[in-house]
């Protein structure tokens, strides 16, 4: 929730995801994802995602490939994450992420936005992590008609079983 606008843009995302073999030291996984826009009433949409990530020793490498079908469009992402511990329990997460898109709520371009973060996940259990973040969105070529530059936070919860 923004309450430094009059445009309600909360987003609840819910998603169930599966681990999937490591094959030449490149981790993948699959994730299915529903968004809800609880405040503004805008219709929910799902999407199913390719992720894969890569231990480059001094960052991670990171990149997805998401089918949206509501929209019918296609989301890509690549780039890199790197994490500093600060206790067993607790690091400090620094991405950046650039994006493109194909019919991907516009077709105006393929690159879509640059995106900062730093997260702080905190492991509260062996399978539960609570994860506070600050982010950046930069709108390009795709998307900067309608999407301002923002800052923008939240908190995650994830469990796995």
């Amino acid at each position: 929730i923004n309450p430094t606008d009059s445009f309600p843009n909360d987003e609840l995302d819910v998603y169930a995801g599966y681990s999937l073999p490591s094959f030449a030291g490149v981790d993948t996984y699959l994730t299915f994802l529903a968004y809800f826009f609880p405040e503004s009433g805008a219709e929910a949409t799902y999407e199913l995602t390719l992720g894969m990530s890569y231990d480059a020793g001094i960052v991670d490498l990171i990149g997805l490939v998401a089918y949206d079908f509501v929209v019918e469009g296609w989301n890509f992402q690549a780039g890199v994450s790197k994490g500093f511990a600060i206790t067993d329990d607790l690091e400090i997460v620094l991405s950046a992420v650039i994006g493109g898109q194909n019919d991907y709520w516009s077709s105006n371009g393929f690159w879509n936005d640059v995106s900062v973060k730093a997260a702080l996940p905190i492991a509260l259990t062996d399978n539960a992590t609570l994860e506070p973040y600050i982010g950046g969105l930069f709108a390009l070529e795709a998307i900067d008609d309608f999407q301002d530059d923002i800052v923008h936070g939240g908190v995650s919860l994830s469990v796995s079983f």
